[in-house]
């Protein structure tokens, strides 16, 4: 039977379903993350039950776990919530396989080097297609400081192989958590407070609002020739929901569609009076912006500016 979370600091306590029968593992596979992780419940659909390891310390109240096995599902209901007794936040860093996040929003694609930030509250069900090997680290929401209130919005895949802010936050996060793992940290109240510290940057607290908007802002900047451009492309290129990006903007007194076109207008007029695109037909510059035709681009030209675009043109060729 897997022992109760040890309450000394940076204590490993380890688990392999190895060590017991094939019809037992699940069982206490459901027993040991009930006690670590969270409550759960677990399917595999390969033949003589479930292969996984695990080794868990705690920090305080942040909580830290390795995980290594086979592929496996794993179902958090409505159930499991109501019997939690915390208001957990979670980051699920996949190091190694491929599998799916199933919520109420969709379903995402994981693979290898993917984080997935998700609260307590939210039912979920994680697909782990192949084997795998994953770093988890559970953090009580009530001790993060700037903590936002950003649980409805979640789950929430980070891909961190596409940079930004937040990868640098889960691969700091993940360092020090492996570190916990592999021997006990000299100062373990300093790596609680600096894993707090990173989730609140995660959930968008504090500074780290600031960067999202300036990389959603840099993201529109460079994908404004794609007519295709739009929230939830811009969201998950800064590696937030599209929700907790539009309170963001809101903040700074904007919607990111009105950012969108606002930028392509401001790209549209500078390329009109730059010397590189003067015999380009205003048609080419209005696609070069993102828009979808002339007569569109025309009519939202007028709009923001008050003259037409052909009017611009005419004024520099006299």
């Amino acid at each position: 039977m897997p022992k109760q979370p040890s309450q000394a600091p940076g204590h490993l306590v380890e688990f392999d379903t190895a060590q017991v029968g094939p019809k037992s593992r699940i069982p206490l596979w459901e027993v040991f993350n009930r006690r670590w992780l969270s409550p759960l419940r677990c399917r595999t659909l390969t033949a003589g039950g479930l292969t996984a390891k695990v080794g868990c310390t705690q920090l305080g109240d942040v909580g830290v776990m390795e995980i290594k096995g086979q592929g496996h599902f794993v179902e958090r209901t409505r159930e499991h919530i109501a019997a939690g007794n915390r208001d957990d936040v979670y980051l699920l860093v996949l190091l190694k396989g491929e599998g799916h996040i199933l919520h109420s929003g969709g379903t995402d694609r994981i693979s290898a080097g993917d984080a997935q930030l998700y609260g307590a509250r939210m039912p979920a069900v994680f697909s782990l297609l192949s084997e795998f090997h994953q770093i988890a680290i559970r953090v009580d929401a009530d001790s993060i400081a700037d903590f936002t209130a950003v649980a409805p919005s979640m789950p929430t895949v980070i891909r961190t192989a596409d940079g930004g802010p937040r990868s640098e936050y889960v691969r700091r996060a993940t360092l020090i958590a492996q570190s916990a793992l592999r021997q006990p940290l000299d100062a373990p109240e300093a790596a609680e407070g600096a894993v707090k510290e990173l989730f609140g940057q995660l959930l968008g607290g504090g500074r780290a609002a600031e960067s999202y908007w300036i990389s959603a802002n840099d993201y529109i900047r460079r994908n404004l020739h794609d007519p295709d451009l739009d929230v939830p492309q811009v969201a998950r290129a800064a590696g937030i929901s599209a929700r907790h990006l539009a309170r963001i903007f809101s903040e700074h007194g904007s919607t990111v569609a009105q950012s969108i076109q606002t930028a392509r207008l401001q790209n549209a007029r500078a390329l009109l009076v730059g010397d590189s695109w003067s015999t380009s037909s205003i048609a080419e510059i209005a696609h070069r912006s993102g828009f979808r035709s002339a007569s569109q681009f025309s009519r939202s030209f007028r709009g923001a500016y008050g003259t037409s675009a052909s009017d611009v043109r005419r004024r520099l060729d006299h």
